[in-house]
Order: C-alpha cells, then sequence, then structure tokens
C-alpha cells in the first residue's frame, strides 16, 4: 500500500433543514440530491490502497439521511476513522444508535456553533441553540467525544465572551475557527482575505484568553483553498478551491479507475508541494488564483 491520500471528504446529501447565509454547499429544505452510496463504498474501498485512513461526512446536513447510520457502521468496519459534521437540530445520534453504531476511538462527531445565541439562530434561521447545545451534550455523553466549528464573522467573534461559556460546558475536545470563504450561499462581506485571516487568528487568542482548554484549530480556507479532496452529491471528486467555480475535477465515481485516480492525486500532491496554489496571495489582500497545471481527468 502506498500513502497517496489519507483523508477525504464525501458530501452525502444535499438536503438540509436549515438555509444558513453562509452555506459553502448552498443546501436548503429545498434541496434533494443524495450521493449514489454503493458507487462511494466501492470508490472508498478501492483506494484504501492508496492509503485512506480517515473519511469526513458532510451535507447538506448528514442527520437528515436515513443511510448515515448504515454507512457509518460500514466505515468503522473497514476499518476508517470517521467524522461527521451536524448542525444538531436532526436525528443523528438517534439514527446512529438505531443502526446498532458503537462509541469508538474510530468516531468524531463535530458540531456547528457560530456565535451565541442570537447571532446563530440569526444565521442558521429556525435553528434553537438551547437544543443544539442539548444534542451536543448527548452526544458527548454518549461518543465521549465532541468537537465544535465555528465559521468566524465579526458578530460571532464579538459574541465570543457569551459563546465560550457554553462550549466549555460541554466539554468540548476541539474548536474548530473556520473562515468563511465565497461558495454556495456566502458571497462575502466585503473583508480582505487578510481581514479574515486576523479576524480569526484573534478569535483563537480570545477563546483561550476566555478560559477555554481544549484544542482550538484554525482552517484558514481563504488563504490556503485547493488543501481537501471531496466526493460530491453527484459522484465528481473535487478538488475544492476557493469558490465553486475554482474547483477541480480529478475524477468520477461513474468511471473511476484507481490508476488515473492515483495519477492525479500525484498531481496534486505536487502541485502543493511546488506551491503551484498561491496560497500566500492573502498577504498583498488578493484572492487565491487557480494553478497553471492541467489535471488528467477522469476521461484523459
Amino acid at each position: 500500500m502506498i500513502d497517496l491520500l489519507e483523508t477525504l471528504c464525501v458530501q452525502i446529501t444535499l438536503k438540509c433543514n436549515l438555509a444558513c447565509t453562509h452555506c459553502r454547499a448552498a443546501s436548503s429544505p429545498k434541496t434533494s440530491v443524495d450521493i449514489d452510496l454503493p458507487l462511494v463504498k466501492k470508490f472508498l474501498y478501492a483506494i484504501k490502497a492508496i492509503g485512506l485512513k480517515h473519511v469526513s461526512i458532510s451535507g447538506g446536513e448528514p442527520g437528515i439521511d436515513k443511510r448515515i447510520g448504515e454507512f457509518s457502521n460500514w466505515l468503522i468496519s473497514e476499518g476508517f476513522y470517521l467524522t461527521i459534521t451536524t448542525n444538531g437540530t436532526t436525528q443523528l445520534l438517534s439514527r446512529l444508535k438505531s443502526s446498532n453504531v458503537h462509541p469508538s476511538t474510530r468516531l468524531r462527531i463535530n458540531v456547528s456553533i457560530d456565535g451565541a445565541k442570537d447571532i446563530h439562530n440569526n444565521i442558521r434561521g429556525n435553528a434553537n441553540f438551547e437544543k443544539i447545545i442539548v444534542e451536543a451534550s448527548k452526544i458527548k455523553s454518549w461518543l465521549n467525544w465532541i468537537g465544535v466549528n465555528t465559521v468566524v464573522t465579526p458578530t460571532v467573534k464579538n459574541s465570543l465572551p457569551e459563546l465560550v461559556p457554553y462550549i466549555k460546558s460541554l466539554g468540548a475536545e476541539r474548536w474548530a475557527l473556520i473562515t468563511p470563504m465565497p461558495r454556495g450561499r456566502f458571497k462575502g462581506d466585503g473583508s480582505s482575505p487578510s481581514e479574515i485571516l486576523q479576524m480569526t487568528v484573534d478569535a483563537k487568542a480570545m477563546i483561550q484568553d476566555l478560559g477555554f482548554n481544549g484544542k482550538v484549530v484554525i482552517y484558514n480556507f481563504i488563504g490556503t483553498p485547493h488543501t481537501s479532496i471531496l466526493v460530491d452529491v453527484n459522484g465528481l471528486i473535487r478538488v475544492t478551491g476557493l469558490s465553486d467555480k475554482d474547483d477541480i475535477v480529478i475524477g468520477e465515481l461513474k468511471n473511476f479507475s484507481l490508476d488515473k485516480f492515483s495519477k492525479s492525486v500525484e498531481q496534486y500532491k505536487k502541485a502543493k508541494e511546488q506551491k503551484c496554489f498561491n496560497w500566500k496571495s492573502w498577504e498583498n489582500d488578493q484572492i487565491p488564483t487557480m494553478p497553471s497545471l492541467k489535471f488528467q481527468s477522469a476521461e484523459d
């Protein structure tokens, strides 16, 4: 086995019970596309041969998909580490339990919480902040682990003094601060890339100063795009860019070839090593650009 690709993101569904203002997938109650699970299982099983160890499931909202329990069981039984990100307002935990998914060190669940009560509910529409905190507590009690994801905006940052006590009370092990990016429904708020990154760095310092003792990490997607590979609900395998139009398609589930996909991943890793992706452009308040490298497509 060769170690080309350790982590892969899978968009299990576009369906969501919310329509968050910053949603990267533009999901809402009106979207209804689901991934072809047999095809994605076949793909994931095949790329174990090139080192895949960790699968991160997103949406949409994974807790809406009735297949989430069975899929999670399959992933864990195949030896994968699994992360599920949820908005905390659906039946995710009950679906996992009803499918006999057992607490495991191979499973991690992150709950998205974007600011204190009023800020969070404004961003996420009909989301009930207290309900999410209760659900996150249940996940923590069941799994003995809970993570929090927060997309950092100026209003979210300003609400941290009110939010941090809630996250501390959950006993969260990890808090991921995510830079907003112009994908899906979010089109930007006028802040420059460097301003966004500095705001996120400041938010991390605030959280630590306010006594959160868990691990705080920053996902700087606006400064370092093209750092993750996603299988979308339509079966396209994408290196995700800053915006939707910047994505680089490197394969397709329907026409998957391990050899061709491996070559595409090798090209992708080489591009990162050679800094073909303009990751540092935020330093000059510029939007990161596409690489000139042409990737091999599934049809080549």
